[in-house]
């Protein structure tokens, strides 16, 4: 009896370590996730804080990349943006993770008021998840109209 429990936990520590190593497969799969950037907008004469702006976003093959949420105060906008994290498994662990398309989606935020000069400033999508969270300030001009 001994020796069946000894030899089922032998099997048991090597199907672990053989998964753990991936030896018996893994497998990849993508997830939708989202995260957050808040923008503020600034006049490039005086630095004061600019209310009621606009803020639309869009990338290749999509004319709206980002939803703004609603609820904010006048002087900011929350912007979310979604990608896709590859993720690597095995039945028991978790591999790794990526995202895909880091490095080749560009995001275009243009900013508008009715004040000034519309403004489009674009991004990375791995400069953008570095700003995860974070209050990222565009300077905006007067219109000279």
């Amino acid at each position: 009896m001994k020796i069946l429990f000894a030899s089922v936990i032998v099997i048991l520590v090597a199907l672990i370590a053989a998964d753990y190593q991936g030896w018996l497969g893994i497998r990849k799969e993508a997830e939708l996730d989202y995260f957050n950037v808040i923008f503020a907008t600034k006049d490039e004469d005086s630095g004061e804080l600019i209310e009621d702006f606009f803020v639309n976003c869009t990338r290749r093959g999509s004319r709206n990349a980002c939803s703004i949420e609603q609820g904010m105060d006048k002087m900011q906008r929350k912007v979310k943006f979604g990608y896709l994290r590859q993720i690597e498994k095995t039945r028991l662990f978790k591999k790794g993770e990526s995202i895909i398309g880091e490095d080749d989606v560009v995001v275009h935020l243009m900013f508008i008021h009715q004040d000034y000069a519309r403004r489009t400033v674009s991004y990375s999508m791995q400069e953008l998840l570095a700003l995860k969270d974070q209050l990222v300030t565009v300077t905006l001009n007067r219109s000279q109209e």
